[in-house]
């Protein structure tokens, strides 16, 4: 009833989603957004073992391509690194 008086529903976001452009073709993709800057060299380490791609956008956001299960591996030992920046 609200919307065909023209009236306000619910609040919009003012962030705009971001795609990601080039992602390789038959990978799942995961995008995180850590709250402090990460030393890429940790995440290469876990890349190379869980046999993912990782590539920094900025130095607080990540995205991680590769199989389903290897990432899910991956952000397992990730998670780790979201309770240090608590």
């Amino acid at each position: 009833m609200k919307a065909s008086r023209g009236e306000k529903i619910y609040d919009t976001h003012e962030k705009k989603s971001k795609f990601v452009v080039g992602a390789p073709p038959g990978f799942t993709m995961v995008r995180i957004t850590f709250k402090a800057p990460i030393a890429e060299e940790r995440l290469q380490e876990i890349a190379e073992y869980h046999n993912v791609i990782i590539e920094f956008q900025t130095d607080t956001i990540i995205v991680i391509y590769g199989d389903k299960d290897n990432i899910q591996e991956s952000l397992k030992e990730i998670s780790s690194f979201f309770k240090e920046q608590i």
